[in-house]
């Protein structure tokens, strides 16, 4: 799975922000649902995953979420802010408005294994 179209992104050692534009021809809109397309939620999962998976490496074996939250739906258009953020071993994700970075489109916690 591909991210959508990234307009920029700020990495640091405990932090990814990639800022995006749902576009609406985007696969996951294919059927999901007609004349009211949304994302799935279990997209913006693995959009945070993705990221996880680029800058973090203990990220190799992905086990399980928790503290999901699915809070507005998102929809073509919408510019979004991607953060994944290391919280000591754990690992976190918000996705946000782009412009007001205060309306949250999901959130939760990644869990990993070593793949050892």
């Amino acid at each position: 799975m591909n991210l959508p179209e990234i307009l920029d992104s700020r990495v640091s050692e405990d932090q990814a922000c990639y800022r995006f534009l749902v576009s609406a021809d985007l696969p996951c809109f294919s059927g999901h649902f007609p004349g009211h397309p949304v994302v799935p939620g279990v997209v913006q999962v693995q959009w945070a995953c993705e990221v996880a998976r680029r800058h973090f490496p203990e990220t190799d074996c992905f086990c399980g979420l928790r503290n999901v939250k699915f809070h507005s739906l998102v929809v073509p258009g919408t510019r979004l802010c991607l953060e994944v953020r290391r919280f000591g071993e754990r690992l976190g994700w918000r996705l946000l408005d782009d412009e007001d970075h205060e309306q949250v489109y999901s959130q939760g916690r990644m869990l990993f294994r070593s793949a050892e």
